[in-house]
């Protein structure tokens, strides 16, 4: 979804924004739409974006966290493409996590700052936390147990991957909205306890741009302390500013 800035500012209009969904989002909906809209209004031109992570790439086995960099570089070369040569990434949840882990290790020219909303130190963490709260089945050990033992036979290939259910998993009824889907795939290579891309904490001291936090103070599922303690990260790293 493109939203170029109406008239004013030229610099600003010049700079574009990557925005970058959260879990299982897309663009047309939720936070990603509001700040793409907000942005657009405020004269800045914007793409927003879907990587193999939407939708139903967690669901059906496509959505693998440490290949989004591909992702990433096929948007920024459509930007580059498009004259753009000041950009800025700007990622919700996991979203905030994937723009993190790329821009640390792939430093593309162009990108002049990092923006990140909702941001979790890690994302197995995170949801390993959410899940202990409200007693989610299967649980986390056996999940990851399960997925392990999957991927030692095959990586989840050729009709080895299955599709999970876990409920309770965000809230505390067996309601199906409290519920998620996830293949043990998808899973293990962003929520699994080895799948350090998705560790934000790991990352965000290379990123080398400045980076603003974005964090909600009555967030139930990533605390406040996450982005205060990335921030913490960033700045004794030496990122050059942070916010």
């Amino acid at each position: 979804m493109l939203l170029p800035g109406p008239g004013g500012d030229s610099e600003r209009r010049r700079l574009m924004v990557i925005v970058v969904h959260g879990s299982v989002g897309n663009y047309v909906s939720g936070v990603p739409r509001r700040v793409s809209h907000g942005l657009a209004r405020e004269g800045f031109t914007v793409m927003s974006v879907n990587t193999r992570m939407a939708n139903f790439g967690v669901f059906f086995g496509g959505g693998l966290f440490h290949l989004t960099p591909l992702d990433l570089d096929a948007w920024i070369g459509l930007a580059r493409r498009m004259g753009h040569q000041r950009l800025v990434l700007l990622g919700y949840s996991l979203g905030a996590t994937m723009v993190t882990s790329y821009q640390a290790q792939h430093h593309p020219d162009e990108v002049v700052g990092l923006c990140t909303l909702a941001h979790p130190m890690s994302l197995p963490g995170s949801l390993r936390r959410r899940w202990e709260r409200f007693g989610a089945a299967p649980d986390y050990a056996t999940v990851a147990g399960r997925a392990r033992a999957m991927l030692e036979t095959g990586d989840g290939v050729d009709g080895l991957d299955e599709i999970v259910v876990v409920e309770r998993a965000s809230g505390p009824t067996r309601a199906p909205e409290h519920a998620e889907i996830w293949t043990y795939r998808t899973w293990w290579h962003s929520r699994g306890p080895q799948a350090r891309h998705a560790v934000s904490a790991n990352w965000i001291g290379a990123v080398g741009v400045p980076v603003a936090l974005l964090q909600a103070g009555d967030d139930t599922i990533v605390p406040p302390s996450d982005g205060a303690e990335l921030a913490a990260i960033a700045r004794t790293s030496g990122v050059p500013d942070v916010r």
